[in-house]
C-alpha cells in the first residue's frame, strides 16, 4: 500500500515480526541461551552496594522474570537539599540482549 513502509527483510527463528513473543517463544529463546552471559549481581548489585555509605539505597521493585535475582534498586543523595539542582540517571536493558547494563 502507497505510504506504509515495509516490514523489514529480517529473519529471527523465534517468534512473528510486529508480534509480542508468547510464553512459548520466550520458553524456546531462553533456553537457546544456554548458560548466563553476565551476571547481574557482579555487574550492578555488588557496584551499587558499594555506594551504600554515601548514599540512601533501597530497592523498589523487581523484575517480573526472576524476582529475587533481579531487584531493582535506586540510589538517592543523603540530606536532600530542594534548593539545589537536580540530575536523574536511569539505565537498562532493552528487550532481550545480552550486553549487560
Amino acid at each position: 500500500m502507497q505510504g506504509e513502509a515495509a516490514p523489514p527483510n529480517i529473519f529471527y527463528p523465534i517468534g512473528r515480526h510486529g508480534q509480542p513473543w508468547n510464553e512459548e517463544e520466550f520458553k524456546a529463546w531462553s533456553s537457546a541461551q544456554g548458560n548466563v552471559k553476565r551476571s547481574y549481581k557482579e555487574e550492578v548489585l555488588d557496584k551499587i552496594s558499594l555506594l551504600q555509605e554515601n548514599f540512601d539505597v533501597e530497592q523498589y521493585g523487581a523484575l517480573s522474570v526472576d524476582k529475587e535475582r533481579y531487584p531493582l534498586m535506586s540510589i538517592k543523595t543523603r540530606n536532600w537539599d530542594q534548593n539545589k539542582p537536580n540530575v536523574l540517571v536511569t539505565g537498562g536493558v532493552h528487550g532481550y540482549e545480552t550486553s549487560g547494563v
